[in-house]
């Protein structure tokens, strides 16, 4: 059988990664993959990856990656033109954060460089734990299949065996009978 189930999950470079790996019977390799849009661009190496291991089965792939220490964005504040839309609106003593926040224009989010090679190695040892994980339990289950197949063998046997002596007999029976008559 070629199903199966992987996964890994460990904090590298301040991001938690996680790498799920799930494969079910099918006569050729088909990979999938969940995982978001800005790593996408680590899709055709986890699947170069996979298959390197895993050479059948509907295999899918899942990749979640969670900032614990890692900036994701930084965010500016332009204090010329919030000032000009107090001024603007006349309000002197009476700013809050809630009024500054009507002004979403004034903020600006820029995202967090990412080193795509050290991503790339963080995720690639994820991965392949995974996949160490995947063949070990892929191995276990073609271990019981392999116990499940020779118990039926010996079943087989131990009927082909009844078999060929209930037959032998049976020849003689009929033949006595029809000596008989």
């Amino acid at each position: 059988s070629m199903t199966g189930y992987g996964r890994a999950e460990q904090e590298r470079s301040g991001r938690d990664i996680t790498v799920e790996i799930k494969s079910v019977n099918s006569r050729y390799f088909e990979y999938t993959s969940r995982m978001p849009r800005s790593f996408a661009f680590l899709d055709d190496k986890l699947k170069k990856l996979v298959n390197g291991t895993i050479s059948r089965g509907k295999t899918e792939l899942a990749l979640t990656v969670v900032n614990v220490d890692a900036p994701e964005a930084s965010i500016s504040v332009n204090l010329d033109l919030a000032k000009g839309y107090l001024d603007a609106i006349g309000v002197e003593n009476d700013v809050t954060a809630g009024t500054l926040t009507r002004f979403s224009d004034i903020f600006t989010t820029r995202k967090a460089e990412t080193d795509e090679e050290q991503l790339w190695a963080d995720v690639k040892a994820v991965a392949e734990a995974a996949v160490e994980n995947f063949v070990a339990m892929r191995a276990a289950e073609g271990e019981k299949l392999r116990a499940d197949i020779l118990s039926r063998l010996v079943y087989l046997e131990q009927a082909v065996g009844e078999i060929e002596q209930t037959s032998a007999e049976r020849v003689q029976k009929y033949t006595e009978k029809l000596y008989a008559k």
